[in-house]
């Protein structure tokens, strides 16, 4: 079907349920200017020169999904504001880890544009990542997947390998 999108909110997998909800163009870039303080519609059109049509598409799903909430603007009858919900929040570290790695990994000249700090230290922040409970930061090859209560089926790799519930 021309034009329209695969659906994955109904695999057995946490990563493309993830994708599904907040993997459409201009998603995680409505995200990260939610991190970064907008909450009113024309501030995240003009900032991202994003088209109406699809801002309202883009929010409206977020909303429907429960990542925002939308109230009235109280300086504004006509304007609404959109706030990060907890579960929003909780993106926070997938936003920042997207920012590491293009920084890295597709630098611009002159380096980046933003520096992220602690707000009390003024410290650079130690990056974003998967962490043991005893605060150690974890490498793939450091954490083992097991089958889960969802009793998701347990595939292998062409070389045999377990890899985990799908």
């Amino acid at each position: 079907m021309s034009g329209s999108r695969r659906r994955f909110n109904e695999e057995d997998c946490g990563v493309s349920r993830a994708v599904d909800a907040v993997g459409e163009p201009w998603t995680l870039l409505i995200l990260r200017n939610a991190f970064l303080g907008m909450k009113r519609f024309d501030e995240f059109e003009d900032h991202l020169e994003i088209s109406p049509k699809v801002l309202s598409s883009r929010l409206s799903n977020l909303v429907n999904l429960g990542v925002f909430e939308r109230s009235p603007d109280p300086n504004d009858g006509r304007a609404s504001l959109y706030r990060l919900t907890d579960m929003g929040r909780e993106l926070y570290p997938v936003i920042v880890a997207l920012n590491q790695w293009g920084d890295r990994w597709q630098p611009k000249k002159g380096g980046p544009r933003i520096d992220l700090v602690e707000k009390r230290t003024g410290e650079p922040i130690v990056g974003a990542g998967v962490v043991a409970r005893d605060g150690r930061f974890l490498e793939p090859y450091e954490v083992e997947v097991r089958k889960g209560p969802g009793d998701g089926a347990v595939f292998i790799s062409q070389q045999g390998r377990r890899l985990g519930p799908r």
